[in-house]
């Protein structure tokens, strides 16, 4: 697609991007504010709002902290490295504009990756409790995919190659009590994002699609479950996630902890003995605290 003379919102710290996009490429740097001219592509080294509709490139500069660049990468159309892959750049913007020309792309069901810092912290517990809540509280009807215990012994297993078949709604297993809730046992971990094509058979037609919480690889996780330990500490180190779920005491402090979330929600859960019986018992999300789940709410915004 042409770009040649593409006006372009510029809103990056480095003065080297705004030079090279009209000195070199030929577009039309413009700034934020009012103007005669609407941008069609927007360039930006962090999450900001821009206009609604214009397509987003992250630059990645080597002043970005990586984690905090993870997450922004959430929201572009692209990332490019600067100013590695300058001259790339043009490239890029025009595979972009091409798949916004082309349309939407197809629809997906939301949802939620759930990461587990290390072995036994709970990440099960916490991505069962969050489709419970959102089949309580949002009236959704909600498929769980986990790896560890399911509070059914019917649940069928998935792999991640199954993850890509429209019947999972249908095959699931309904959990006893939670009518809008279902769950699959999942025999491997996602080492990317999940993205899953609307089920006819949910949701109770076309009214809303099911949301779908996930277990997968901390790294791609779109809520990390941790304790305030090395382990915990790494593992917030390395992952986009934008919601840290906090179990128990460690040596990590609050502080110490939120400084390395930078800026992420951060969510603690104590340490409750009731949680570890409602597993015990295959009671999950049904036999969970109340104060449990009232923590976890947050975690749904």
């Amino acid at each position: 697609m042409e770009t040649t003379a593409l006006p372009v919102l510029v809103d990056v710290a480095d003065p080297s991007v705004a030079r090279h996009v009209e000195g070199i490429l030929g577009w039309q740097p413009i700034s934020r504010g009012p103007g005669l001219v609407a941008p069609g592509l927007a360039l930006v080294d962090r999450a900001v709002a821009v206009p609604d509709g214009v397509p987003v490139i992250l630059l990645v500069t080597d002043t970005v902290s990586p984690v905090v660049a993870a997450h922004a990468a959430r929201g572009a159309d692209a990332v490019v490295a600067w100013p590695a892959q300058a001259q790339g750049l043009a490239d890029v913007a025009a595979d972009v504009l091409r798949r916004r020309a082309a349309g939407p792309a197809a629809p997906v069901v939301p949802t939620l990756g759930v990461g587990s810092a290390s072995g036994g912290v709970g990440a099960t517990t916490v991505a069962l409790a969050i489709a419970g809540l959102a089949a309580w509280d949002l009236g959704l009807d909600c498929l769980a995919i986990v790896r560890g215990w399911v509070p059914c012994p019917t649940a069928p297993d998935v792999t991640q190659a199954d993850l890509a078949a429209t019947s999972l709604w249908a095959s699931a297993a309904t959990v006893a009590g939670l009518g809008r809730l279902r769950v699959l046992r999942l025999v491997d971990l996602p080492a990317q994002p999940v993205s899953i094509g609307p089920d006819p058979g949910g949701a109770g037609g076309s009214a809303w699609p099911a949301r779908v919480v996930v277990e997968v690889a901390a790294s791609v996780a779109d809520i990390l479950v941790a304790r305030p330990d090395a382990a915990g500490m790494a593992a917030l180190a390395s992952t986009a996630a934008g919601t840290i779920v906090v179990v128990g005491d460690g040596p990590a402090s609050d502080r110490a902890v939120r400084a390395a979330a930078h800026g992420r929600r951060v969510v603690r859960l104590p340490a409750d003995p009731r949680v570890g019986h409602a597993t015990w018992v295959n009671r999950v999300p049904a036999g969970l605290p109340g104060s449990f789940l009232a923590a976890l709410r947050s975690a749904l915004g």
